[in-house]
C-alpha cells in the first residue's frame, strides 16, 4: 500500500508568455556526448563527421550536408539564420518568412523559398576542426531531401545512408539482436522492440502470443513542424484550410508588433447601464455590440490620439471623442465592436505609435465552418492494444479489477482488464519516484478496458488501476492510498517536453470527447495566425467558465474533476480553466503543459518565495514550434457579481509586464498530469 499526497493549485490566476528555445548553446555552455557518424551516398562512405543527441534528436553539422549536397550538383547557402539549397537552374528570391526566424532557430529554403521555418539548431565546437560550427536536426534533413528532393535516406543511429537511385536500397546495418526469455527458452528479437523487463506481486512464466511483435512508433522529440504555408503542425498532420466567413487577413504583423504593457478588453455588458444583464462572451453573435477599452496600468490612455483596428471588413469599430472614461486616476481610451458575420477577428490599438497586444474576439462560435482532421494516434500518448504480439507475464486482481499484465515495449505498456460496477472509465497511475502520470481509459459496456499507453518515464515505474481516482481524491483531499499493481521496467526514451506535453490524463481527458475536438478546430481553422488560434482557444475557456469562488475559499470544498466535468459544469478554479485548455489544445495535436507557482495582483516583481496558500495558482505554457508561448486563461476572464463571465482581457496573454510582474513558477511545477 503506498500513500500518495497530491496538491492542487486554487487560486485565481492564468497567463500567456512567449519565450524562446533554449537551443543556441555555445562551446563552453554545455557539453554534450560526441559521437562518430558515417555519412553515405550511393552505397559510398563520404564522411565521418561528429553528432550528438539533444532533446532526444540527433544533430549533425549542415558543412557535411552541404557538401553531399554539393555531390548531387546541387548548390547551397549558409547566413547563419537561413539555409538555402538551390537545385538545378532555379534562382534564388528573396522573400518575407512566414514567421520571423526566433532566436536560437534557423529557416530552410528550398530555391529560394521557404521550406521549413524555426528549425532548432546548436552551436557547438566540432572536435575535427575545434572550430564553432552550426549543428541541426538530422529529422528535418531527412525530410527534406525525402519529400522535396526524391532523395531516399535513412538513419539507423550512426550511418545516414543516402540514394538518388530509387531502384537503390541505401546501405544501412542492421540493429543488433538480444536474447529475451520466453516460457524457459531464448528467441532473437530486434533490439528496441521488447528488450524490458517486469516484476510483480505475483509471478508466474512468461508466454508469448505468437505473431510479429510489436513495433512501437518513432516519434521525433520535435514533433512539431513549422512549414511557410501552413500553421505548425504534427509530423504527419494536415490542418485544413478553410474559407474565413469573415474574410479576415493575415494578422501576423499585429502579434510581431505589440508592446508589452497596452492591453485591450471587451465586454458584453453596456458600461452605461450596469444594470443590464451580463452576457457570456463566448457567446457573443452577429451584430452583438461589445464594449472595447484601451489601457495601461499606471498611465493614461488619451482617447483622442488612440485608434483602434481590426483584421476584418466585416467588423465595424467606433468611438466618441466626446466621452472621457477612468480607470481609477488614469484615463482610457473607449470604442465598440460589432461583427456582422460569424469568424475569429483581431482587434488592436494605437496610440503614439505603440501598439496594443491584439485582443481576439470570436463571434457566433456554433455557426463556424471547420473540415474535420485527425491527429496521429502516435503523438496521443494512446494507442490501439494489438491482438497479438506481446509478451503476456500474469494476470491478477485489485479490487473490482482484473487485469493481464504484458511485458512494456519501448515507453510503451499494454493495458487490459475488466471493472465491475457498470464504471465508464478507469485511470492508470504511473509512478516513478517523485514523478507521476496518469491516463483515463473508456470501459466498454461489458467492463472491460484496453490499450497501450505511453510512460513519460524511463527505469522503474510503478502501475496501478484506479476506478475511482478523482472521485477519491476528492474524498480523501488528495491524499490517496492505493496499490501497487505492477512494477515496470521501461528501457525506452524520456520523452521530451514537446511530446509530453500532447499526452491527455484522467484530469486533462481530451481522450474521452469528441467535442474537445470539435471547439478547437472551429476556432483554429477559422483563426488567420497560429498565434490568434491559440488566443481563441484561451479566450474561450475564460469566457465559457466561470470561477467557483466557494470552491476557492478556506473551507470550501474542493472537487477533483476532469476537464469533461469542468466543461459540462461550466464552472472551477485556476487549474481546472488550465486543464480544459490544454485538453482542446491536445485534441488538435498542440503540446501544451500545465505551469504551477503562485500569483498575486498586488505583486510589482514575482515572489518566489511567496508562502501564502491563497496565492497558488496555475496557468499554461503552450508550445508554437518555435517557442513556449504561456496563456493564462482565469486571469483572462471578467466576471460580474453573480459570477458570470462577461468579459476578456489580454492582460495575461504573452510575456506581457503584467504577467511577468505577478506570476512566479515554482521548482518541478511545469509539465505535470494536473
Amino acid at each position: 500500500m503506498k500513500t500518495r499526497k497530491l496538491v492542487r493549485f486554487v487560486g485565481a490566476a492564468t497567463l500567456l508568455v512567449m519565450t524562446t528555445l533554449s537551443s543556441t548553446l555555445q562551446t563552453d555552455a554545455q557539453s554534450f556526448a560526441m559521437k562518430s557518424m558515417v555519412i553515405r551516398l550511393n552505397g559510398v562512405t563520404i564522411s565521418h563527421p561528429y553528432s550528438f543527441v539533444s532533446g532526444g534528436t540527433t544533430y549533425m553539422p549542415i558543412w557535411y550536408v552541404m557538401q553531399l549536397a554539393k555531390k548531387q550538383r546541387m548548390t547551397s547557402t549558409w547566413s547563419g539564420q537561413v539555409w538555402n539549397l538551390m537545385t538545378g537552374t532555379s534562382q534564388s528570391q528573396a522573400i518575407s518568412p512566414f514567421y520571423p526566424i526566433r532566436p536560437g532557430n534557423m529557416q530552410i529554403d528550398l530555391n529560394g523559398t521557404s521550406f521549413l521555418n524555426n528549425v532548432p539548431k546548436i552551436i557547438y565546437r566540432d572536435p575535427s576542426t575545434r572550430t564553432l560550427t552550426t549543428y541541426i536536426p538530422i529529422y528535418y534533413v531527412m525530410k527534406l531531401f525525402r519529400n522535396e528532393l526524391s532523395l531516399n535516406n535513412t538513419w539507423d543511429g550512426q550511418t545516414w545512408s543516402v540514394s538518388s537511385n530509387p531502384h537503390t536500397t541505401p546501405a544501412t546495418s542492421s540493429p543488433p539482436a538480444v536474447s529475451i526469455a520466453t516460457s524457459g527458452t531464448t528467441r532473437a528479437t530486434t533490439s528496441g522492440t521488447i528488450g524490458v523487463g517486469a516484476s510483480l506481486g505475483s509471478s508466474s512464466s512468461a508466454t508469448t502470443v505468437a505473431s510479429q511483435p510489436f513495433s512501437p512508433p518513432t516519434l521525433d522529440g520535435n514533433p512539431v513542424v513549422s512549414t511557410s504555408n501552413a500553421f505548425p503542425s504534427l509530423e504527419g498532420q494536415t490542418i485544413p484550410h478553410v474559407t474565413l466567413q469573415n474574410g479576415a487577413t493575415n494578422d501576423q504583423a499585429y502579434w510581431s508588433r505589440a508592446s508589452r504593457d497596452f492591453y485591450l478588453s471587451a465586454q458584453t455588458s453596456n458600461p452605461v447601464n450596469n444594470a443590464a444583464q451580463s452576457l457570456p462572451i463566448a457567446n457573443a453573435q452577429p451584430d452583438q455590440t461589445l464594449y472595447l477599452f484601451a489601457y495601461k496600468n499606471g498611465q493614461s490612455v488619451n482617447a483622442n490620439q488612440t485608434t483602434f483596428l481590426v483584421n476584418s471588413p466585416d467588423a465595424i469599430l467606433a468611438t466618441n471623442s466626446n466621452e472621457t472614461w477612468t480607470q481609477g486616476s488614469n484615463q482610457i481610451a473607449y470604442a465598440t465592436f460589432r461583427a456582422t458575420k460569424p469568424g475569429v477577428y483581431t482587434v488592436q490599438a494605437a496610440t503614439n505609435g505603440q501598439y496594443s497586444v491584439p485582443l481576439v474576439i470570436t463571434v457566433g462560435l456554433s455557426q463556424l465552418s471547420a473540415q474535420p482532421f485527425s491527429v496521429p494516434t502516435a503523438y496521443t500518448g494512446i494507442l490501439p492494444l494489438p491482438s497479438t504480439g506481446l509478451t503476456s507475464i500474469t494476470s491478477g486482481t485489485d479490487g473490482h479489477v482484473s487485469f493481464s499484465s504484458y511485458a512494456p515495449v519501448g515507453n510503451w505498456i499494454p493495458i487490459s482488464g475488466t471493472v465491475s460496477g457498470g464504471l465508464t472509465s478507469i485511470s492508470i497511475l504511473l509512478n516513478s519516484g517523485n514523478n507521476s502520470w496518469d491516463y483515463r481509459l473508456p470501459v466498454d459496456a461489458s467492463g472491460h478496458f484496453s490499450g497501450m499507453i505511453e510512460s513519460p518515464f524511463t527505469g522503474q515505474v510503478e502501475l496501478t488501476y484506479e476506478p475511482n481516482y478523482l472521485t477519491l481524491l476528492t474524498s480523501t483531499s488528495g491524499s490517496l492510498s492505493f496499490n501497487i499493481d505492477q512494477t515496470l521496467t521501461i528501457s525506452g526514451t524520456t520523452l521530451s517536453p514537446s511530446l509530453q506535453g500532447l499526452l491527455p490524463s484522467a484530469a486533462m481527458n481530451s481522450n474521452m470527447s469528441n467535442t474537445f475536438m470539435q471547439t478547437a478546430d472551429q476556432l483554429l481553422e477559422n483563426s488567420p495566425s497560429f498565434e490568434t488560434a491559440i488566443a481563441a482557444i484561451n479566450n474561450y475557456v475564460a469566457g465559457d467558465l466561470s470561477y467557483n469562488v466557494a470552491e476557492a475559499s478556506p473551507g470550501g470544498l474542493y472537487v477533483w474533476k476532469s476537464a469533461t466535468t469542468t466543461w459540462s459544469a461550466k464552472n472551477g478554479i485556476c487549474e481546472n480553466f488550465a486543464e480544459l485548455e490544454a485538453s482542446l489544445l491536445h485534441s488538435v495535436g498542440i503540446p501544451v503543459q500545465t505551469v504551477g507557482g503562485n500569483a498575486n495582483a498586488n505583486w510589482t516583481t514575482p515572489n518566489y518565495n511567496d508562502k501564502n496558500a491563497s496565492d497558488a495558482h496555475e496557468w499554461l505554457s503552450i508550445y508554437t514550434g518555435g517557442g513556449w508561448l504561456i496563456a493564462d486563461p482565469t486571469w483572462t476572464g471578467m466576471q460580474d457579481a453573480n459570477g458570470r463571465n462577461f468579459g476578456i482581457t489580454n492582460e495575461f496573454f504573452t510575456n506581457t509586464t503584467s504577467f511577468t510582474a505577478t506570476h512566479a513558477t515554482l521548482p518541478g511545477q511545469t509539465g505535470t498530469n494536473f
